[in-house]
């Protein structure tokens, strides 16, 4: 197995309770960045079935009732002279920094660690000094999911548009495989459903939300997540999260 190896930054994305509709599936792309690698130096690595990777990042802002929720997504693409070669690659995750949490006490600024995040199967302190490999479960490849084949929700585009916005544009390796040979991935960094603090974070947000509905007001809010091309939200009081059980977690209809 030879690997790609794909960096990507922590952003945080923001769902915040809003009033009215006036902004409502409003989508902009704030700021973009790609680079392009091509593969000419393969022999020392003996890569030589791997032509290019593409990598692609965007700074958006989409509309949500009367708000905006900000957020990035990042996309890699890679193309092989073959799809037969397609899966001698993988993409791996790097990650290196920490998340905490601050306060002003009495004039100075207090800093709160003791956040986790899920790695490789473990619940982990959210500080990481050097560079490591991130994954949630022991397969270090990203993207990949306990039980299926390591590619199998790589995703190709059917007019090879690169970002593809359109749902019924994006395909899934592990259900069609593509007629060239490129695959890519796409993410949106951040605090996850699954880090350690979410489920009290989530119930004292359904708490706040439901006191002020109470007094006369209008919210709608909760953690999302982004699941094969569909976002989802969980609003209910009691938080739970089980990636392969999405009963609970309302589709978010833009």
């Amino acid at each position: 197995m030879k690997f790609l190896i794909a960096l990507l930054t922590m952003f945080i994305l923001f769902f915040a309770p809003v009033w009215g509709l006036a902004h409502n599936g409003e989508f902009k792309i704030l700021r973009e960045e790609k680079s392009v690698f091509l593969n000419e130096k393969c022999q020392s690595a003996e890569s030589c079935d791997l032509v290019s990777i593409e990598y692609l990042v965007q700074d958006y802002k989409v509309g949500i009732g009367n708000g905006y929720s900000f957020g990035t997504r990042f996309f890699v693409r890679y193309r092989t002279k073959s799809v037969a070669d397609l899966e001698n690659y993988a993409i791996v995750q790097f990650l290196k920094g920490c998340v905490f949490e601050t306060s002003l006490k009495k004039g100075r600024v207090a800093v709160h660690n003791g956040i986790t995040v899920k790695h490789f199967g473990e619940f982990k302190e959210f500080k990481f000094r050097d560079w490591v490999i991130d994954s949630i479960d022991r397969d270090p490849a990203y993207y990949s999911s306990d039980g299926l084949p390591r590619h199998y929700y790589y995703k190709w585009s059917k007019t090879g548009k690169f970002p593809t916005d359109r749902q019924d544009d994006e395909m899934i390796f592990g259900r069609q495989s593509p007629p060239q040979p490129e695959l890519y991935i796409s993410d949106r960094p951040g605090r996850t459903a699954e880090t350690g603090d979410a489920a009290p974070r989530a119930e004292a947000l359904q708490k706040f939300i439901k006191k002020q509905n109470k007094n006369g007001k209008k919210l709608m809010g909760g953690i999302t997540i982004y699941v094969n091309g569909t976002w989802r939200y969980n609003d209910n009081e009691k938080y739970e999260y089980n990636p392969k059980d999405l009963s609970k977690w309302k589709v978010l209809d833009l």
